[in-house]
């Protein structure tokens, strides 16, 4: 798939610059010869000749935005087999027990917040009156 769109896309870049050069000689020949001839300004005429070089234009951006898919599939293969190896990595590996290095003051504070917390709730607590009035 990647191959078939950087060909294409070369294609359409290699079109449109031949294309949009031949169109340009094509154009500079016309005006040499129609200078010649009449002696007169031929501005208007290279205004009136440019828009046909729109398709080229077209050709080559077109091109370039299939390179562009082109390159992001490739990164795209790329990320997926590296993350597909991470993946088969973690999965052979057997998963190591952390060891809890807990220190004794750490311990007691634990305790004494676990304490607080039971001394907070009393069973008879039913939560109907949670109200709180401003006395001001």
């Amino acid at each position: 798939m990647k191959k078939i769109l950087t060909i294409i896309a070369g294609i359409m870049i290699i079109g449109g610059l031949a294309g949009g050069l031949s169109s340009v000689s094509t154009i500079y020949k016309t005006m040499t010869e129609e200078n010649q001839q009449y002696y007169e300004p031929y501005g208007l005429f290279y205004i009136q000749m440019l828009p046909g070089l729109s398709i080229f234009v077209y050709l080559i951006i077109g091109g370039s935005l299939l390179l562009a898919v082109s390159a992001f599939l490739k990164r795209y293969e790329d990320r997926t087999s590296i993350m597909e190896s991470y993946v088969h990595t973690l999965v052979k590996e057997e998963p190591k027990p952390v060891q809890s290095a807990v220190s004794q003051a750490e311990q007691e504070t634990i305790a004494l917040f676990k304490q607080e917390k039971q001394k907070d709730v009393s069973p008879g607590d039913t939560g109907e009156d949670d109200r709180y009035y401003w006395k001001g």
